[in-house]
């Protein structure tokens, strides 16, 4: 399930399944928490409503596995449940508190709930125990930009970047950009560049579209969802620096 970030998503997806589903043939007793594999999986596919019923199995199991409400959590916000996604990130960092995953999860919850205090503590607790995955690292900078923290930002995104071993020539440019006043034909110029090179990841330069007040640029990105809802965390669209897009005349229809 896991490697699918990494190479042949769609196979890797494949065969996350059949692996759970084997394991479910042979003992009987995983079956409904290995409905949290397909739930995951469905949910990055865009089947919203048979990732819910999957993860309604697996959060009522009486097994009660943590990871279960974890994923839970991450569909909730794609589909823009936010209440009901922070509910089920508490669930989870309270079956497993010393889990670095369940403290990051908690504290994107509440960043997307508003709330930076709290968002504040779980990134704290989370980032003592090391840098995080990929997807942390980024929320995290987010988190940071809105908080004003914008060298600090500049510095966890590029270390996301080298983690994935991705491009970094891109990170000082634009966050050199990003101090001054919005919105910036400067930035809007190195970010079309930059896309048009392919170098900066379509998550991270929905943001920096959104950053830049560049609405039209945004959705332009969310089109792509909708054929590939895995390529994009989905629910950053609910985020309070994306209501430039939820303000959009093609929102509704997007």
């Amino acid at each position: 399930m896991l490697l699918a970030d990494y190479r042949e998503r769609e196979a890797m997806f494949d065969l996350a399944i059949a692996t759970v589903d084997a394991g479910a043939r042979r003992d009987t007793q995983i079956r409904d928490a290995a409905q949290t594999i397909h739930g995951y999986v469905l949910s990055k596919r865009g089947e919203w409503l048979a990732a819910a019923e999957a993860f309604d199995i697996a959060t009522n199991d009486e097994a009660d596995y943590p990871v279960s409400h974890h994923y839970h959590s991450i569909m909730l916000a794609a589909v823009g449940r936010v209440d009901a996604s922070l509910a089920a990130a508490i669930r989870a960092r309270e079956m497993e508190p010393d889990s670095q995953v369940m403290n990051s999860r908690l504290a994107i919850a509440y960043l997307w709930k508003n709330d930076l205090a709290n968002a504040r503590r779980y990134f704290d607790i989370a980032n003592s125990m090391g840098p995080g995955a990929y997807i942390s690292q980024l929320s995290y900078a987010l988190f940071l930009v809105r908080d004003g923290q914008l060298q600090e930002a500049r510095e966890v995104v590029r270390g996301a970047m080298q983690v994935r071993n991705m491009d970094t020539s891109w990170v000082d440019p634009v966050f050199d950009e990003l101090n001054g006043s919005m919105p910036s034909d400067t930035l809007n110029s190195l970010l079309a560049d930059y896309a048009a090179r392919g170098a900066i990841p379509p998550n991270v330069l929905m943001t920096f579209w959104a950053l830049a007040e560049q609405p039209d640029q945004v959705i332009n990105i969310a089109r792509v969802l909708v054929d590939q809802p895995g390529l994009v965390e989905i629910e950053l669209i609910y985020l309070h620096e994306f209501r430039g897009l939820r303000q959009h005349d093609d929102f509704t229809s997007l």
